[in-house]
């Protein structure tokens, strides 16, 4: 993956935590979604292991713990994915 030039409306004064990669095959875009990239934590594979340990029992403090654990993990990262559309072609 490259990184590209931001664009002028995406600054690192106005969004330093926005970056923007290239990812020409799928397998990149899986390493990016479950490891993050370098230099920047994140990466959706902390919250699958996050959800993977959830509290057996009936602790509600315990439970409760967990949840916020998966909400704060799951909110550290983000993938957004623009699609280009041909002109004239139909929205998907």
């Amino acid at each position: 993956m490259t990184a590209r030039p931001r664009s002028p409306c995406c600054t690192a004064a106005e969004s330093p935590s926005l970056h923007w990669l290239d990812a020409p095959a799928p397998p990149a875009i899986v390493r990016l979604a479950l490891a993050g990239r370098a230099g920047a934590a994140g990466g959706y594979g902390a919250y699958l292991q996050v959800m993977a340990h959830r509290p057996r029992g009936d602790d509600p403090l315990a439970f409760e713990t967990w949840v916020m654990q998966v909400l704060t993990t799951f909110d550290r990262f983000r993938l957004l994915c623009a699609c280009a559309r041909a002109t004239g072609a139909p929205p998907a």
